[in-house]
């Protein structure tokens, strides 16, 4: 699917002249223009974002069987957290550094 903007001319931003499929959607009081079309460009965008679902899907994969071992561990007693470790984790992440 590609967005494209309009101009006060009425013409296409992205450079989309004659473009089949268009639909209107609304949001916010403003008003985008999506097609769906077999260009260059939008078989491209479909191959990133296949790749970019499966990424997706491989991590919340992980991070589910991630979470069942740490319940189990949690329920059966033998997790150990680490204070210092879970502090240093999240300063990383938030900050960095």
């Amino acid at each position: 699917m590609r967005v494209i903007g309009r101009n006060s001319l009425g013409t296409g931003i992205g450079g989309a002249g004659n473009v089949s499929g268009t639909q209107k959607l609304s949001r916010s009081g403003s008003t985008f223009s999506t097609a769906l079309d077999s260009t260059e460009a939008g078989t491209g965008l479909r191959a990133t974002l296949g790749a970019i679902s499966r990424a997706l899907l491989s991590f919340y994969a992980q991070h589910a069987s991630r979470v069942q071992v740490l319940t189990a561990q949690y329920q059966s007693g033998q997790y150990q957290s680490d204070a210092r470790a879970t502090s240093a984790a999240m300063w990383e992440q938030a900050f960095g550094g």
